[in-house]
């Protein structure tokens, strides 16, 4: 494997040639990792927004993935969808993005997101086949119940931003999040694409 990663290496179907990292499409210049870093999970930070043009209407989604010094930015879209839809569905898409067991840290704006994932919610909806206490279904149960799968294979963690803040990271997000919506209102419908190439980040 000489200057490929083993735990890299492990995730190619054809070792002969360089492919994607193993964390999240990313990473294509993965060298050998130091001995302490081996028995370590990686840890890819996810910066998520949504955006809709009436509730519902037009939105659009995108996530900002970061790992290590290396960028990528995901998005899409929905003719007609919510806003708390294409919040929800920027988080999942970035942890779908992963290809091994990582530790997540989701930056979000969206209290509905940050507060069920920190709070319990989800394992105590589960639980309760998807009910809220009150024995009323959650709602965007296709989206949650795929968020809840991937939270038993990495170690998520959701950070609650101010949105519209001038918080650097979240702006970004938002804008693309915009971006994608704009699109949907053209009628230019995309459930994922990639917004930039994978990059390694400016200092």
């Amino acid at each position: 494997m000489d200057d490929r990663c083993q735990q890299c290496a492990h995730f190619y179907e054809d070792q002969s040639e360089y492919h994607d990292c193993h964390v999240c499409e990313m990473d294509h210049n993965c060298f050998q990792q130091k001995e302490e870093e081996k028995n370590t999970m990686p840890h890819v930070m996810i910066i998520t927004d949504g955006a809709c043009s009436g509730n519902p209407g037009p939105g659009g989604w995108a996530a900002i993935l970061q790992y290590k010094n290396v960028e990528m930015v995901i998005g899409g879209n929905a003719v007609d969808t919510t806003n708390n839809r294409m919040e929800l569905q920027a988080v999942l898409s970035g942890l779908q993005s992963l290809k091994c067991p990582c530790e997540v840290s989701v930056i979000t704006d969206s209290a509905y997101i940050a507060n069920t994932g920190n709070g319990g919610w989800i394992r105590k909806w589960e639980e309760n086949d998807w009910k809220k206490a009150s024995n009323k279904p959650v709602k965007n149960v296709d989206l949650w119940t795929e968020i809840a799968k991937l939270m038993k294979t990495h170690q998520v963690k959701f950070q609650k931003v101010q949105g519209h803040a001038g918080n650097y990271l979240n702006e970004r997000a938002d804008a693309a999040a915009v971006q994608m919506r704009d699109q949907a209102k053209a009628g230019k419908i995309v459930h994922r694409i990639k917004l930039n190439e994978p990059h390694v980040m400016s200092i």
